[in-house]
């Protein structure tokens, strides 16, 4: 990934980003997955307020067929409490939209928003967030209208030399509209994630992300059960 900022005054900048990231899955080379994530945006702080603009869009592909892309807009405020207490308030909202005709009864309009608050320690940061949303199906016979709340926990050690260790955890649940295959559909989600973030490596300006994590999803429709484990290097470069 890529990020570059420009200031366009004392208190403003503005943001491009480009993401690039790819999954295999060994057993089933058929989900294999790639997203393309191309955004810009504004940034202005004053004091204790801070507001972010910015846009997206994604695209992604299965199977090295373009199967899907996600466009949307993005607000987030925050405010500094205190010297060590930060809270951030964040919404987006979006177009969901699939490529071949026979997945487009999944075609939705998203809204996610939430809320967070940050603690800061010495050589630590605590973060807590709630979130919540849902998704709008487009066609009157889709069966993927849901609404979905969570809460995340994430803890980041800082040490010598730029060198991240990390924790997080997450909860959420997902209620469908309609019923799947007859049944009321109704989803339970569990992750669990630990990393480590070198700065300036390999090279100066760089950062580098290892990340493992596990999740586990359980449904009242049990073909969309699954535990999965996964294993992810990133690579960001700051300009």
């Amino acid at each position: 990934g890529a990020v570059y900022t420009r200031p366009v005054g004392p208190k403003s900048q503005v943001i491009l980003n480009a993401n690039i990231d790819h999954r295999t899955n060994p057993s089933t080379h058929f989900v294999d997955s790639s997203n393309l994530n191309l955004g810009a945006g504004w940034s202005w702080q004053k004091g204790v307020h801070s507001v972010a603009i910015s846009a997206n869009r994604i695209y992604s592909w299965l199977d090295r067929r373009e199967n899907k892309h996600d466009t949307g807009l993005n607000l987030t405020y925050g405010r500094k409490l205190s010297d060590s207490w930060n809270m951030m308030a964040f919404s987006r909202v979006s177009q969901v939209r699939f490529e071949e005709s026979a997945l487009q009864v999944q075609d939705v309009d998203r809204l996610t928003y939430g809320f967070s608050v940050t603690q800061s320690f010495e050589t630590a940061v605590m973060n807590v967030s709630l979130t919540g949303g849902g998704d709008d199906a487009k066609q009157s016979t889709s069966a993927f209208s849901t609404d979905t709340y969570g809460i995340n926990f994430s803890n980041t050690w800082y040490r010598a030399g730029g060198k991240q260790y990390f924790l997080d955890a997450g909860v959420s649940n997902t209620e469908y509209d309609d019923p799947f295959f007859g049944i009321d559909r109704e989803d339970d989600l569990l992750t669990l994630g630990v990393g480590t973030t070198w700065a300036n490596f390999p090279l100066a300006d760089w950062t580098s992300t290892f990340r493992v994590s596990f999740s586990e999803k359980d449904s009242t429709v049990s073909l969309y059960e699954f535990d999965r484990v996964e294993a992810g290097l990133s690579l960001q470069k700051l300009f």
